[in-house]
């Protein structure tokens, strides 16, 4: 009877960053390092859907925090040559 194996978030990013960088298939990365396909693949999965909300509130933050501080109106904006 195999015991099962926890990861930690680092462990988890460690071995999506390695795999993606080496030119091996997940299903030879897996086995090599003794990870199931199918974990690996939700692994993945939920990775990208925080990155990507990480991502997108970060854009949002982002281009909060670069809005105009003062409101200038039109009708007072002129170009100085």
């Amino acid at each position: 009877m195999k015991i099962k194996q926890s990861y930690s978030s680092t462990d988890i990013l460690n071995h999506l960053k390695k795999q993606g960088e080496s030119s091996q298939t997940v299903s030879s990365y897996c086995t090599e390092h003794d990870i199931k396909t199918m974990t690996f693949y939700k692994w993945r999965s939920r990775h990208k859907a925080t990155s990507s909300l990480t991502c997108s509130i970060s854009i949002k933050i982002l281009s909060h925090s670069l809005k105009p501080k003062l409101k200038i109106s039109p009708a007072v904006m002129f170009v100085v040559v």
